[in-house]
């Protein structure tokens, strides 16, 4: 497979995911992506239903409409997706003689011959899978099995913020707000930039004074600054936020649930003194979380007390959620463009060898 392939199909479906808040179109190009990215027949997303015991289909690309109308797809008898929903990669070599294939017969008209079966999940459960179809026999490359692995990924925060847009008690021009920020998220894979953005708009859209963004170090001790807004050099400067001595972030990082806190009045906070002369009396602090750990803090700062409700933290938390997908994103996306730009490089060395 093409890591030039792979890099233009990873970072179109990241860019889906931030340009809609459609789910279904999301999913669309998820699907086009994966069968794209890796050079084959067609792909397709099954969600759980309510039930828990059937796949129902949500996004499908490259297969006939003879074949999605095949009948249910259960647990019971789909193996392959049964396996797949425990948090494994499932290969199929032959799909036409897999016993874990439920339709086998409808698969060998179809002319689908291996598969590639990868759970969606969120930190918290399985949502369904994601499956990618060869019209010939093929063993597929660890390499891609991680990128169906990182669409997956993909598909599960959509889902995820799809579902927490839907729960919002906020008015229309926080939705819009919302589609603004996932927008704006398009234009850049550096994750500063994607930060600077998020601050920016989750302070204006909440009425508050300032935000930031900290993520937690190597070490897992301390909180570094990834991006602010509305807050001084001096505030910034003011020395390292350590969770030792942060009890706020300490808790909230430790049992992943957000906190508002009076820090003039609450002792847990780190700098009291400094939010003072800062003009800080009131902050709510969200995590940022990844595959069902806080790996950092999304603060809102306020002059005053403020009341925020059920759907004012449920926005908190999808801003918060995208944040954490753009470091998933930026972090994977770097990871890629490097191995291929060394690879370049190695090929271009030997070429030049080969001239001379």
């Amino acid at each position: 497979m093409s890591l030039g392939r792979y890099c233009k199909a990873f970072y179109e479906a990241s860019v889906s995911l931030t340009s809609s808040l459609e789910l279904r179109d999301v999913l669309e190009d998820l699907v086009r992506n994966a069968a794209e990215g890796l050079n084959i027949k067609a792909a397709s997303i099954r969600l759980l239903d309510e039930t828990g015991k059937k796949l129902e289909l949500a996004a499908a690309y490259g297969l006939s409409q003879e074949y999605l109308s095949k009948g249910p797809v259960e647990l019971e008898k789909s193996l392959v997706d049964k396996e797949a929903l425990e948090g494994k990669h499932v290969i199929v070599s032959d799909a036409s003689k897999d016993d874990r294939v439920q339709y086998r017969a409808e698969a060998e008209r179809e002319g689908l011959k291996s598969i590639l079966c990868v759970p969606l999940r969120t930190w918290e459960k399985a949502l369904g899978t994601l499956r990618v179809y060869t019209s010939v026999k093929q063993d597929f490359a660890q390499e891609e099995v991680l990128f169906l692995m990182a669409l997956a990924r993909i598909g599960a925060a959509a889902i995820e913020n799809s579902r927490l847009y839907g729960a919002l008690s906020r008015d229309h021009a926080s939705i819009n707000k919302l589609s603004e920020i996932s927008k704006a998220m398009n234009s850049s894979l550096e994750p500063k930039e994607v930060f600077t953005i998020i601050a920016r708009n989750a302070a204006e859209a909440m009425g508050v004074k300032a935000a930031s963004i900290r993520l937690l170090d190597e070490t897992g001790k301390k909180l570094e600054l990834a991006a602010a807004y509305g807050l001084s050099q001096e505030y910034l400067s003011k020395g390292p936020v350590e969770l030792e001595k942060s009890l706020v972030d300490r808790e909230v990082i430790r049992k992943a649930e957000p906190i508002s806190v009076n820090v003039l009045k609450d002792g847990r906070w780190q700098y009291p003194e400094e939010a003072k002369r800062e003009g800080i009396s009131y902050v709510v602090c969200v995590p940022l979380m990844r595959v069902g750990k806080a790996i950092g803090t999304l603060r809102l700062y306020s002059e005053k007390v403020v009341q925020f409700d059920q759907g004012d933290m449920a926005f908190l938390q999808s801003l918060a959620n995208n944040a954490a997908i753009a470091i998933y994103n930026a972090r994977l996306y770097r990871f890629v463009r490097t191995n291929w730009e060394r690879l370049s490089g190695e090929i271009l060395e030997l070429l030049g060898r080969d001239v001379l």
